[in-house]
């Protein structure tokens, strides 16, 4: 017998996997890593990088053997490459780098919060007072 295997199947396995293995969850995010042909990063900043966003996500970090065994095992489906001389004489990953932080500029929608938050203060304050 051969056994075929729908879609729904496929997807719930993958939704599975990426459950219990917070590094899915990593590779997929925004601001911490972008994939770049030619970039490398040393594999203790990556390793740095994937802490602070497990801290910001509220997330465990997996020992740095095992993201490293991971991000090994996984290179090609990532498109990224292990080499032992990557940065000088550090082992790293080719084809990846650390994303730069990018201040924001202009107004924000946080501008108005604390704007708002004054203005019903100052409405509270006023209501508060009794003319003489």
């Amino acid at each position: 017998y051969v056994f075929s295997e729908s879609d729904t199947a496929r997807q719930n396995l993958a939704d599975a996997q990426e459950d219990g293995n917070n590094m899915i969850a990593f590779m997929k995010s925004e601001g911490y890593i972008r994939f770049e042909p030619g970039a490398c990063i040393k594999s203790a900043d990556f390793y740095k990088v994937y802490e602070s966003w497990c801290e910001e996500s509220l997330e465990k970090a997996r020992a740095s053997t095992s993201f490293l065994h991971y991000m090994k095992e996984n290179q090609k489906s990532y498109g990224i490459v292990y080499e032992d001389k990557c940065v000088g004489n550090c082992r790293g990953f080719r084809n990846i780098c650390l994303e730069e932080f990018k201040p924001v500029i202009g107004p924000t929608p946080f501008d108005n919060v604390s704007s708002t938050m004054e203005s019903a203060a100052h409405a509270a304050r006023a209501a508060r007072t009794i003319p003489a």
